[in-house]
Formats: structure tokens, sequence, C-alpha cells
């Protein structure tokens, strides 16, 4: 099946999947050319006007004041229930995102590209409106700050190490092979695919809960391990369900080499030989779309954020966005992010949306269920 059969397949398989129309390289300098002739800004002077007006702004762009509140709590960004927070220190917007356990930090900036899929360029160029700067405004008179000591990140390769070390193959028959049968896939071994027969989960330095766990190994753009993802399971067909003081915890958590290591990085099933890839967010829904499309690698970047900063090789030249439907257009919004780079970069890359708020599982079994040709 060739790059341009996929939307054809895809039809007569699913009815209407939504595939959007190829996008192209734009100039770079603004999309479509529309900031091509604004004057540049100054990051620093407008970093200096925005510290300590951080709340606002984050407001004025449409993220919810509850986020804002400097406790653990959803994320505006990717989802999760306790995995963000927004500190503004020292009034800098910046803000933690556990991303499942692999986590991320940064300033107001940062935090408007994590939420809307922003360049740089864009937040700063929002941030000065929202501000009223233009170009050559004079910068304001700021307090000087003492430097920070620079902190030692927090080195988890032995133990990314030992999780992959202990977990087996999946068999066929075993907790990892049953979890995927439960979930209408077809069991299939990957070499970046191991199931665990009993691992621990932590939270909050305690050790919670100890249950089978399907386990994914993501590697960066030169093939180089950065860390896991680790899907605890209840032993039949099902996720494990893991409470603890009376809070339901996540069952899919991420584990790093070390801070930001993820950035970039999938779970690969199966290499781009022939310069053609498919992007899915989730593993289980990369390994639909295997089933969907069998002629075409997948890598799975596991969660929205990691969509939106998912690093390929040059010779990838065609690539097909297999997005999460979701109610609030989260995936929709990464995968435009990434295509919109990709296509910078000279890429061929169509949209792939199911037609249900769902993903492309759903799409899987639907196929199935209804015995679709």
């Amino acid at each position: 099946m060739d790059y341009h059969d996929i939307a054809l397949a895809s039809i007569k398989h699913h009815a209407a999947l939504g595939l959007d129309k190829t996008k192209r390289a734009t100039p770079r300098g603004g999309r479509d050319g529309a900031c091509t002739n604004r004057p540049r800004l100054d990051f620093s002077l407008v970093a200096g006007y925005a510290a300590g007006n951080w709340p606002m702004i984050l407001m004025q762009s449409g993220i919810a004041a509850d986020y804002l509140t400097r406790k653990h709590g959803k994320c505006p960004g990717c989802g999760g229930r306790d995995r963000f927070r927004f500190d503004d220190l020292d009034g800098r917007g910046t803000f933690v995102c556990g991303r499942g356990g692999d986590q991320m930090a940064g300033d107001g900036f940062a935090l408007l590209a994590h939420v809307h899929g922003w360049h740089t360029s864009e937040a700063l160029r929002f941030v000065a409106d929202v501000l009223g700067l233009q170009a050559g405004a004079e910068a304001p008179a700021r307090r000087a700050q003492p430097p920070k000591a620079a902190q030692t990140p927090v080195d988890r390769s032995e133990a990314v190490r030992r999780i992959w070390r202990t977990a087996s193959p999946l068999t066929g028959d075993c907790a990892g092979s049953r979890y995927l049968q439960g979930r209408g896939l077809t069991p299939t071994s990957y070499s970046t695919l191991r199931a665990h027969p009993a691992l621990p989960y932590w939270h909050d330095g305690q050790e919670v809960h100890t249950s089978a766990a399907l386990v994914g190994i993501a590697q960066d753009v030169h093939g180089i391990a950065t860390g896991i993802q680790r899907i605890w399971l209840d032993g039949n067909s099902g996720k494990a369900i893991i409470e603890h003081d009376g809070e339901q915890l996540p069952c899919k958590k991420m584990l790093s080499r070390h801070g930001g290591a993820m950035a970039g990085a999938a779970v690969r099933l199966g290499e781009p030989a022939d310069g053609r890839l498919i992007v899915a967010e989730g593993i289980e829904t990369g390994l639909a779309c295997r089933e969907l499309w069998p002629a075409w690698p997948v890598w799975c970047a596991l969660s929205t954020s990691g969509m939106k900063s998912l690093q390929m090789p040059e010779n990838v030249l065609e690539v097909v966005i297999a997005a999460d439907h979701d109610a609030n257009q989260a995936g929709e919004i990464a995968a435009k992010a990434l295509a919109d780079r990709l296509t910078a970069d000279g890429a061929a890359v169509k949209i792939a949306l199911p037609p249900m708020v769902g993903d492309w599982l759903d799409v899987l079994n639907g196929k199935e269920a209804s015995h679709v040709a």
C-alpha cells in the first residue's frame, strides 16, 4: 500500500475517517506569511514586562484560573489528575508537569507552548499583544535576582534498566498479551514491548501496589533508550485499579532516565526504512494502527506533549499522524503542532482523525464488530 492509498483504504474500511489534506511546507517566519512583515520583538524585553503578570496573561489565553492555584492538579496541556503545578517562581509564570512520570518544566512562554501547541515566537507575540508592547519599547526596570545554584539532574537509568531486564517478551498468554487481547488487539511480539510479572508502584515515596505490567521502552531519534512507559494490569484483561488514601491513582506512568529525557522520544513499533511512518499517541492506539495499516511502521509518542515534541530521522518523508479524537481537541491540537513542524522541514503530512470521539483502537474494534470487509 503506497502513501496515498492510506486515505482510500481508511474510507473503505471505516466510512469517513477525516483525513486532512496533505500539508506542505510553508515559508519560515510566519504561518502563511502572516507575521513576515511584523517587526521582531526582543524576548528579554517582553519577559521583563510579563514578570509578575503571568496569571492574567495565561487567563487571557484561555487557561482557566483553576489551573493557576499553585497546587497540584490536572494539567491544562496534557490532562492527568495531579501531575501539574503552576508555581510562578520569581513572577516568571513557571510550572511543573509530571507527564505521567517524566517531568517537564518551564516559564510562562513554555506553558503557553505546552497548552496551545504554539511555537516560541507565537507565544512571544501573544504576550506582547496582551501587554500592548511593540518592537522598540524600552525595557522595564528590574531588580537583579541572585544566581541560583545549578541542580544536579536525578539519574534514573539504573531503575529503567532494572525494570526492563526483569520484564520478558510477550508470549501470547502472559498478562501483557491477555491485556492486549482484552482491548481487542491481536497480540504480536515487538522488541520494544515486554510484560513484567510483578512491578511495584510507588507514590510519594511509598510502595502502594504491585501487579503485572505492560512495559514499553522509548527511544530518541538516534535509537538510544530514554525511558519506559508502564501500564499496570489486573492480571486478566484490564488495567489495574490502584487506590491510596481514598484517591485513585493513574495506572499508566512514565519513567525517564532523567528529567526531560523522554522529550522527542517514542515507543517504536517498526522502523521507517522506506521513509513512511505513522505517529500515534498511546501504545494501544499504535498497535491498532499496525493492524489497520500493516505495511506502515508506527511510533507511539505516549502523550500529547510527546507528540508535539516528537523527533524523527531525516529519511522520514511521508507521515500520517493518527490523532486521538478528544472532546477537548487536545489530540488534534497536538497533531497539528507536529504537522506544522514536520512540514516546515519538508515532509508530506496527513492528519487522520477518527470520525467519532475516541481513538483508532475504537475504530479497529468498531470495524471488527461490524465485520466490514
